[in-house]
């Protein structure tokens, strides 16, 4: 590696704004299990957005398992598919709205952004 330029304070952070192509697994009121084409580091903080309906809801978590189960084969590439697993940790949303939420699942499609 070079050598820096610049005398490094701090550790740099960042947050994962979105993600498309979410397939849902299991999800409950304490956590979410998901495909994505993305990785996501383990013990990364983000936001997973819950939409349905109309409502949106937010629930921050910490990335508690990201492992690549293949790849998926998209026109004339082929994309890695990764399996995550995501605690809920402080959330806006209540334990409550997230049963109801989870409830409603069953009788309606679920979009996940």
């Amino acid at each position: 590696m070079g050598r820096r330029e610049f005398e490094q304070k701090g550790r740099p952070t960042g947050q994962v704004i979105s993600i498309s192509d979410v397939d849902l697994l299991d999800i409950s009121t304490e956590g979410v299990r998901f495909r994505t084409h993305r990785r996501l580091s383990p013990n990364s903080d983000c936001t997973f957005v819950l939409g349905m309906n109309g409502k949106r809801n937010a629930v921050k978590g910490t990335v508690t398992k990201s492992i690549l189960r293949g790849t998926k084969r998209v026109e004339n590439d082929y994309l890695p598919v990764y399996e995550v697993a995501l605690e809920f940790t402080d959330r806006k949303v209540s334990k409550r709205e997230l049963e109801l939420f989870i409830n409603e699942l069953s009788q309606e499609k679920l979009t996940i952004k």
